[in-house]
C-alpha cells in the first residue's frame, strides 16, 4: 500500500501552522468586529444611570431618612439595599480606571453617599469610549468591549433600587407614586417595565 509523499504532508500541516501563526499576532480591526445590537447606546445608558437611576435611588434615600424614627426595621433593611446599590455603582465605576473618583465620608448620609456613588458611576461612562463600547472583544486581543458588564451593572442596580423602594414603602406610602411621576411617566426603561403596573389611579 502507498503511503502519501511525505514532503506533501508536511507542507500541508506547515502551511496550517503558520496561518495559525500569522492569525495569533494578527489584530482586527476594531471597527470591523460585531456590534452588539443587544447592549444600548452608551449615551442611553449615561441618562438611566444619571437621570433615571439616580432619581429613584434618592426618592427611597428621603424615605429612609424621613421614616427611620417611626419604622427603625424597615429603614434599616431599606438601607441595607442602598448600601448594596453603592457597592454596584463602584463596581460600574470600575470599567473605566482611568477616570478621577471623588468620595465621601463613610458616616455621611446615605443620600450624599448615592449622590457622589452616582456622579462617580455617570462620569466613569462618559469617558468611554462611544464607538468601541458596543463592539465585541478584537481577536486575539487584551481589548475588552465594557457593553456587556456595564449594562449588567445597570440591570443590577435597577432590581436592587426597586426591591428597596418596595422595602420602603411602609416609610412612605406614595414612594411609588413618585416613582411613577417623576420616572416611569417618561419613556420607560427596558428594565423598569416590571413595576409600570404602579401608575397612581385616578378618577372617581
Amino acid at each position: 500500500m502507498l503511503k502519501p509523499p511525505r514532503l506533501a504532508a508536511t507542507g500541508r500541516i506547515g502551511r496550517r501552522r503558520g496561518l495559525g501563526r500569522v492569525e495569533a499576532t494578527h489584530k482586527m480591526d476594531p471597527e470591523t468586529t460585531q456590534e452588539m445590537m443587544h447592549i444600548p447606546p452608551l449615551a442611553e445608558i449615561v441618562e438611566r444611570v444619571d437621570t433615571r437611576l439616580r432619581t429613584i435611588a434618592i426618592i427611597i434615600a428621603s424615605a429612609v431618612e424621613s421614616g427611620r424614627a417611626s419604622a427603625p426595621a424597615d429603614a434599616a433593611a431599606t438601607s441595607d439595599l442602598l448600601v448594596a446599590a453603592l457597592r454596584w455603582l463602584d463596581r460600574l465605576a470600575d470599567h473605566n480606571r482611568h477616570f478621577r473618583r471623588t468620595s465621601v465620608a463613610h458616616d455621611a448620609p446615605i443620600s450624599t453617599r448615592l449622590q457622589n456613588a452616582f456622579d462617580n458611576a455617570a462620569g466613569a461612562l462618559r469617558a468611554l469610549d462611544e464607538k468601541q463600547f458596543r463592539r465585541r472583544s478584537t481577536l486575539h486581543s487584551f481589548d475588552k468591549s465594557h457593553g456587556e458588564g456595564v449594562f449588567a451593572c445597570v440591570l443590577s442596580i435597577g432590581d436592587i433600587l426597586f426591591r428597596a423602594a418596595d422595602k420602603a414603602a411602609p416609610l412612605d406610602r406614595d414612594i411609588f407614586s413618585k416613582i411613577y411621576e417623576r420616572v416611569l411617566a417618561h419613556p420607560p426603561m427596558p428594565e423598569l417595565r416590571f413595576v409600570e403596573h404602579a401608575a397612581p389611579v385616578t378618577g372617581g
